[in-house]
């Protein structure tokens, strides 16, 4: 019942910022961990590109979150984890001759190098399969909820490398869904793991698109660290 209360408590500091989240994760991580819950802290480095654009390319960006294993069997457990700190979009060269509006300024953005960042809240829910004690499979679904997206322009101006920023929160959708499959390799029982996953999304996220879908797709490297996993096992072996 404590770790029920507590996971709740943890949810809902989820709702006010990434910072919070991460501070409750670190003071609460030996009192949600059990011989059949594992929970900590995941993180590393994403590449991300969306399709239906030319000439596009990937740009790399970091992640954070937290995470529970649910071990159901041997062999089987169930991880949903939450990206508190991440982001999608690509990297292209800006085509548009009528970004602003204004001429001046569209004249110099025509051919800038442009970042398209749009960040997500993502909830990954896989099913991870353990091949061997130390490998292990995962597959499932993941969505996402955007709160925040910007381009960045990277223009030339009499010698200075000048950025124009332009909001895309009207241009792109709230919610992103897809799948995650990934492998995973365990440090030492109870330890870090490190791991590859690769997420293809199915929602054309662009709003009111005309041309051909825009679905998110990225690669993360990552690690995992249990948070006060030894110190929750020390406790269970006294009790």
């Amino acid at each position: 019942m404590k770790k029920c209360v507590l996971l709740f408590c943890l949810v809902v500091g989820f709702s006010f910022s990434a910072q919070s989240q991460v501070l409750i994760s670190l003071l609460l991580g030996d009192k949600l961990n059990s011989d059949k819950l594992e929970f900590g802290l995941i993180g590393g480095f994403s590449s991300a590109n969306q399709s239906g654009v030319d000439g596009s390319s990937h740009f790399g960006a970091l992640h954070l979150g937290f995470y529970f294993d649910f071990i159901l069997s041997e062999k089987w457990v169930f991880n949903p984890s939450v990206n508190v700190i991440s982001a999608s979009g690509m990297e292209y060269t800006n085509l548009d001759p009528a970004i602003t509006g204004i001429s001046g300024l569209d004249n110099v953005l025509v051919g800038a190098d442009a970042r398209l960042k749009v960040e997500y809240f993502q909830v990954p829910l896989l099913m991870k399969y353990n091949v061997t004690p130390k490998i292990h499979l995962m597959l499932g679904p993941q969505v996402a909820l955007r709160h925040k997206a910007s381009t960045f322009y990277h223009y030339d101006l009499n010698g200075n490398d000048v950025v124009y920023r332009e909001d895309e929160r009207d241009n792109y959708k709230r919610l992103d869904a897809g799948f995650t499959s990934g492998v995973g390799y365990k440090l030492k029982p109870g330890g870090m793991n490190l791991g590859v996953r690769y997420y293809q999304g199915l929602v054309d996220v662009r709003k009111n698109n005309l041309g051909d879908a825009n679905r998110n797709r990225s690669w993360y490297v990552y690690c995992t660290i249990p948070i006060g996993k030894g110190k929750a096992v020390k406790s269970e072996q006294v009790d």
